[in-house]
């Protein structure tokens, strides 16, 4: 790929800036606890991206994506915030129709990529009850790290799009030093198959324990595992994944994630959504279950109105909480439920 940069005659560039703008009246519920708020987020993250390419020749492209979270009831930046910054993608690299891609920089995990492609609610969206991959894990397992979303310093390469089988690798070092240059390190691979109205994917997510910041001088590792697919019946499709996390640090219980999702395109301007999602947390009551329900309607190609209902329910001393949103006095208390309502507009530019 480096070589045929140096050969290319010549190059045309392009970048454009978009986006996606989104926002909802959000009554929610955790325990005893209700607020009304208003929360974006309902159909997609609020985000600016900024993205370009130069044709290099020869089916060879250089691209760049620079992408931030907005919050828009406060005008503040999110992930982690409330500082404006490219924190939900910053990359470059070289896109080869018949290489390949090769990409550096913070971006999104192949693991993610998988389970996202099966969600009917997005998981950019806070209301999908696959949100639970992501989900702080419970007291009881010390160690265990979900399902990482996005990765700095990473290191990624995916076979070319046009192939009926794909394959995806990241790594990225952690950039730790001592006690231990492991520390922080991640390692994930993916691949997928599609065939008319069949897809199917899988992922292993290796993380290690520690950041380059802040290393450790015997870094745990927690393996995520993942198969995702999909099928397509008319205007019905249906979708699942199921996996676990684990750690090898000793006496954590793994976890066991089972998900199935359905949704139903109208010929029309209408979508209909369903998921469930259930995290089983082996030998203790402290498991979790999420279902959300949900319509779009098209008001046009790029402007959606939305609702959406989720439910989440701990069981034992579990504490999980999903919807996007955070209560002044702090997180759900051992085994409270909650529940989120949300109608709301998305718009794509």
């Amino acid at each position: 790929m480096l070589f045929a940069v140096a050969g290319a005659a010549s190059a045309q560039t392009s970048v454009s800036l978009g986006g996606i703008v989104d926002a909802g009246v959000n009554s929610i519920k955790l325990g005893s606890r209700s607020a009304l708020k208003i929360s974006e987020g309902g159909l997609a993250a609020s985000q600016l991206a900024i993205r370009g390419s130069e044709d290099l020749g020869g089916g060879l492209k250089a691209v760049f994506d620079l992408n931030m979270g907005i919050s828009l009831d406060s005008g503040e930046g999110n992930i982690p915030g409330p500082a404006v910054a490219f924190t939900r993608n910053a990359w470059m690299g070289l896109d080869s129709s018949a290489a390949g891609a090769l990409r550096m920089g913070r971006q999104y995990t192949p693991q993610f990529v998988t389970l996202l492609r099966s969600d009917p609610f997005g998981l950019n969206g806070i209301m999908g009850s696959a949100n639970l991959w992501f989900a702080t894990v419970a007291a009881d397992q010390p160690g265990l790290q979900a399902q990482q979303v996005r990765q700095n310093n990473a290191l990624q390469y995916s076979t070319p799009a046009a192939w009926p089988v794909s394959f995806t690798v990241m790594y990225a070092p952690g950039e730790a030093e001592t006690p231990s240059k492991s520390s922080g390190r991640l390692i994930d691979l993916a691949a997928g198959y599609g065939s008319g109205p069949f897809w199917v994917g899988l992922s292993r997510q290796d993380r290690k324990s520690g950041t380059g910041a802040a290393p450790v001088a015997s870094p745990d590792t927690s393996i995520n595992q993942l198969i995702a697919a999909t099928y397509q019946i008319g205007a019905f499709r249906l979708g699942g994944n199921i996996g676990n996390q684990k750690t090898d640090r000793s006496g954590t219980a793994s976890t066991r994630l089972a998900g199935i999702n359905g949704v139903y395109q109208t010929s029309g301007a209408w979508k209909f959504m369903a998921a469930y999602q259930k995290r089983d947390v082996a030998s203790t009551s402290n498991d979790q279950t999420a279902y959300t329900v949900g319509f779009d309607y098209d008001l046009t190609k790029r402007t959606t109105l939305y609702g959406r209902m989720l439910t989440f329910k701990n069981g034992g001393t579990a504490n999980m909480q999903l919807g996007g949103y955070t209560f002044t006095a702090g997180s759900a208390a051992a085994g409270d439920d909650g529940r989120s309502i949300m109608f709301g507009v998305g718009h794509k530019f």
